[in-house]
């Protein structure tokens, strides 16, 4: 049993840091798509590896730490099924609470977030079409799908970096993670 509890904290550990590589994957494509220049792409890069890097070398030392641990209590004689759960009841019921409240707030404001672009992505599609059809229009078809195209991609950067803030907001983050956002 002490070998099963074992394994599901440190696949709990896995799983985590997969999400978090998986969430900063999906913002580095996000602000290298929306913000950053050709020039700069090679740097966002870099960067993006290193942090991958410092997040597998965090999921290795913290599943090697929680072994370590589990083990020192094994060979206490600690039954780990009783430990864990008595650690887990230390955690006040409030918490609980807030954390389930916040995580439905925060997958209710990513789906308003998705639904919003495909509404914004259909009617900026039926303003190109409109624009295109002008008839003292100046400009050519391409140039006006750019346009269309690139205004889609800031509202969408600017849209999601607004759900991420909220997100942070109601997972009750602490303030400086809100604010580097709202820098960004």
């Amino acid at each position: 049993m002490n070998v099963l509890i074992i394994l599901a904290e440190v696949s709990l550990i896995i799983f985590v840091f997969l999400l978090l590589n998986w969430v900063f994957s999906k913002l580095f494509k996000l602000f290298t798509k929306t913000f950053i220049s050709e020039s700069d792409n090679r740097s966002i890069k870099t960067l993006r590896r290193n942090i991958t890097g410092l997040l597998l070398l965090a999921c290795v030392v913290s599943c090697i730490l929680i072994v370590g641990a589990n083990g020192y209590l094994v060979y206490r004689g600690e039954n780990l099924q009783q430990y864990t759960l008595l650690l887990i009841k230390r955690i006040p019921s409030g918490f609980w609470v807030t954390l389930g409240i916040g995580i439905a707030q925060s997958l209710g404001t990513l789906i308003l977030a998705a639904i919003a672009l495909k509404f914004l992505k259909y009617w900026l599609k039926v303003a190109s079409t409109r624009t295109k059809n002008l008839e003292k229009n100046t400009a050519d078809d391409e140039s006006i799908d750019a346009f269309f195209n690139a205004f889609y991609d800031r509202i969408s950067g600017g849209i999601w970096l607004w759900a991420t803030i909220l997100c942070a907001h109601f997972l009750k983050l602490p303030a400086t993670v809100s604010e580097y956002l709202g820098v960004a």
